[in-house]
């Protein structure tokens, strides 16, 4: 059924003050994903660290509040802040730039993001999403200005690792896609993460609101399908929900193995997004 923002806004606010309040329920422990993969997020958004040889690259920052957190699992990890190089987002979001701001002053990482929603944040801070934050919005500093301006199909190098960046439009304008290799015991496999699903962003209250395109469900879907040709042997996600990572995770330490580890999750995972997105549609009365 159809939705007004206002109402979106007092459902993200019900559903998210409890964790803006008592962040550290949210905590796991950082992991090795694989090789020189590890996970640093928590159970609310996803973090990445990829050990290049030459220096850390951190893929999303969170949220402010857990800061503390995100600090630690690097430490816990064996590696030093101070060791990350760039810091690079998946889109503009406050969730996912909440500790950029922070490694930059205190340990003189770099910050990169798509130069479409760099301009978004320097012309929409309310796209930012920090207003629904709660008590915790006058915590959040939004990057004032970005090293790395990524345009669509641009290639960061640092160390052995080449990040593909592949913008996605949908959930920002922005979003960026990444694929890039990662080695253990001589064994290189492939990752993906589309950067941003969140099916707000197919919403027409949500569309007109920002005023966004409203082809913009549309794009997703048929991205979606551009997006499968890539082989990916790695899915990652940009929320754990994405690509069931606390559950892979708790899986490996009963059982074994590397769940992680599947080359056909990539299209399942796509094709799952394109029915969603059409399921949303339905509910503005709209169709693919």
């Amino acid at each position: 059924m159809a939705q007004t923002f206002e109402e979106y806004v007092q459902n993200y606010r019900k559903n998210n003050r409890a964790f803006f309040e008592r962040p550290w329920e949210k905590h796991i422990d950082p992991f090795r994903i694989y090789g020189n993969l590890y996970y640093v997020g928590d159970r609310a958004v996803c973090g990445h660290l990829i050990d290049t040889g030459d220096g850390l690259v951190m893929i999303d920052a969170g949220f402010t509040v857990t800061v503390p957190m995100l600090v630690d699992s690097v430490y816990r990890l064996g590696f030093d802040p101070k060791e990350i190089r760039t810091i690079i987002m998946t889109h503009g979001h406050y969730d996912h730039m909440g500790a950029a701001e922070y490694f930059r002053r205190l340990y003189g990482c770099k910050l990169g993001i798509s130069r479409t929603d760099a301009e978004m944040i320097r012309t929409r801070k309310d796209f930012e999403l920090a207003e629904l934050s709660w008590e915790a919005t006058p915590l959040f500093h939004a990057p004032e200005t970005f090293d790395y301006l990524f345009e669509d199909g641009e290639v960061y190098r640092q160390g052995n690792t080449e990040i593909t960046l592949i913008e996605t439009p949908g959930h920002t304008p922005g979003v960026m896609t990444f694929f890039f290799d990662v080695e253990e015991d001589g064994v290189k496999k492939r990752a993906g993460l589309l950067g941003g699903v969140g099916l707000s962003a197919t919403r027409d209250y949500f569309l007109a609101h920002f005023d966004l395109p409203g082809d913009t469900p549309e794009r997703m879907i048929r991205k979606a399908e551009e997006l499968k040709k890539e082989h990916v042997d790695i899915h990652l996600g940009n929320h754990p929900a994405d690509n069931d990572i606390i559950e892979k995770r708790e899986r490996q330490l009963k059982e074994g193995g590397n769940p992680f580890v599947d080359e056909t999750e990539w299209e399942r995972f796509l094709s799952n997004l394109q029915e969603k997105v059409k399921a949303s549609m339905k509910l503005d009365g709209r169709s693919f």
